[in-house]
């Protein structure tokens, strides 16, 4: 009955979203009755993101109500639970883009036989330890300082994949370009025939 309940309360009281990135949002109703326990209102809400092009709710079959999105722009927006039109209440929510503290090139160390591929993958790795595949991005490109020993593709759908063409040692260096700064990192490569 909503004439017992004092307010509404979103936990958590506010987020910080990196891009992308998913959270839950639960309503809590508090009763005027302080002997009574919080509910957890969550279903009973109608919850709206006041700039949609910054956190969406996730809506689907199935899908649990208060789930917000980040998508790929950063600023700040608000949430709101709204219970019925005495009872809502609104959380402030910003989205930032993750930070790259560095990118690795796996495998790192490999030898192939003469006609021989395989795919090497470069990660960025956020402030957080996360790891983000970076090789559909158009700012990550790979290189080899040998091209007539080893080919590397670049090309959508085969980023990263390498042919062995002669016996020989390369070094594949990927390049990732990011919020203005230049990560690289390297692969040491032996072909044998």
């Amino acid at each position: 009955d909503p004439d017992k309940i004092e307010n509404i309360v979103i936990s958590p009281e506010g987020y910080d979203f990196l891009t992308g990135q998913t959270k839950q949002f639960n309503a809590l109703a508090y009763f005027k009755d302080p002997s009574k326990d919080p509910e957890v209102v969550t279903n009973d809400c109608t919850w709206i993101s006041d700039d949609t092009s910054l956190v969406a709710l996730v809506s689907g079959v199935g899908t649990r109500k208060g789930f917000f999105q980040a998508k790929d722009t950063t600023g700040s927006t608000t949430i709101t639970a709204d219970f019925n039109i005495n009872l809502q209440t609104t959380v402030n929510v910003t989205v930032e883009k993750p930070s790259v503290n560095r990118i690795e090139i796996t495998p790192n160390v490999f030898t192939f036989s003469v006609g021989e591929e395989k795919r090497f993958i470069t990660d960025a790795v956020d402030q957080d330890g996360k790891f983000h595949t970076v090789d559909e991005s158009r700012d990550q490109e790979y290189t080899v300082d040998d091209p007539t020993v080893l080919s590397i593709a670049n090309d959508p759908g085969n980023e990263g994949r390498a042919k062995a063409l002669k016996a020989g040692q390369v070094t594949i260096t990927s390049t990732f370009e990011y919020e203005g700064e230049t990560f690289e990192d390297f692969a040491l490569v032996t072909v044998t025939p």
